[in-house]
């Protein structure tokens, strides 16, 4: 109860009272929407009229830099300040359509971190699959490869029951298991239903290599987010998660110039093993992005730089924004750690 009287009072305050508390700090997102067909499929896109009105509030008062003037800072030891990038992780065509014009509008830098092997292909995310069988396929109880209980699927309620034992599965396995568990649900699923599904919810289909390449032509910084979006935890082969980062690389270089930057998918420290921050390290990046909370301030590691996702409630994003440090800067280095450990 006293938590929630705190933030009921502190939304009433404007954020840039408490700019002395800010500290450099790197967002990151997925994708827009002008309006959701489906949130529960959707879930990772934010709305365009709600999020131009957060960037127009953080901008108001934070700074926003590109990925190299933030890392020549951060290198400075000049990180007390009300700074922040704006990253964008998967590489969704509404990146191109939405965002881009929208950071143009407002004038924000843009990094883009893109799995090649989906812009390659133009195949849907892991994730997005499961959402989509969790949510459309027909009731009934399925065996699926590398879920270790039938998926039941009735109500509303073990539907969403569904997606999250699925997303479970897909964060846990090693990346042939993923490769397996995609086709069985769209087998399963049925090619004619998921085709359907892809059309009304075309904000998940991802970009072209035209599209990344207009994006990079705009000066959108374009970094590497594996090749097939693979988790790189410590169950993941260490041939695979080579293969998944050199793979993005070198493609990304063929096709666009040199490649400066990483981002792990999903980015936590149960997703990211140290064989994949060494390999990271190998492959000749400059930097890598996870999604540990915290700032920049705070970082030990360069391979392993913290982010702050950006939310549906973007008033809550800016409200917490200054209170990013005090909230997760502690934790940090310990979190790095034990990734490497």
């Amino acid at each position: 109860m006293l938590r929630a009287l705190a933030k009921s009072v502190l939304r009433k305050i404007p954020p840039r009272n408490f700019r002395a508390l800010s500290r450099m700090t790197v967002f990151y997102m997925h994708g827009l929407v002008r309006d959701h067909a489906d949130r529960r499929v959707q879930c990772l896109h934010l709305k365009l009229d709600d999020f131009r009105q957060t960037l127009v509030a953080l901008k108001s008062w934070v700074r926003f830099v590109s990925v190299e003037e933030a890392l020549s800072l951060m290198a400075a030891g000049d990180t007390q300040r009300p700074v922040a990038v704006l990253t964008s992780d998967d590489g969704y065509v509404d990146n191109h359509d939405l965002l881009l014009p929208l950071t143009q509008d407002l004038g924000v830098p843009l990094a883009l971190f893109v799995s090649t092997g989906h812009i390659e292909t133009g195949a849907r995310f892991p994730t997005y699959l499961a959402r989509c069988f969790a949510y459309y396929t027909a009731p009934g109880a399925y065996a699926l490869p590398g879920v270790d209980t039938p998926v039941l699927i009735a109500s509303g309620a073990s539907r969403a029951a569904a997606s999250n034992a699925l997303s479970a599965a897909l964060y846990r396995l090693p990346q042939e298991g993923v490769r397996k568990l995609c086709a069985a649900m769209t087998e399963t699923l049925g090619a004619e239903r998921q085709a359907e599904l892809d059309a009304k919810f075309d904000s998940d289909r991802p970009m072209s290599w035209a599209q990344v390449k207009a994006m990079r032509d705009a000066g959108v910084e374009i970094g590497a987010h594996c090749h097939e979006h693979a988790l790189l935890h410590r169950g993941q082969p260490r041939e695979e998660v080579e293969r998944q980062i050199i793979t993005s690389k070198t493609l990304l270089e063929d096709r666009l110039g040199r490649c400066r930057y990483f981002a792990y998918p999903v980015g936590n420290t149960a997703h990211i093993g140290p064989a994949a921050v060494r390999a990271v390290r190998d492959a000749g990046f400059d930097a890598a992005f996870s999604t540990i909370s915290g700032t920049l301030a705070a970082s030990r590691d360069d391979f392993l730089l913290p982010r702050v996702m950006l939310n549906p409630d973007g008033q809550a994003d800016v409200t917490r924004f200054p209170f990013t440090a005090l909230l997760n800067d502690r934790a940090l280095p310990a979190k790095q750690a034990t990734i490497i450990a």
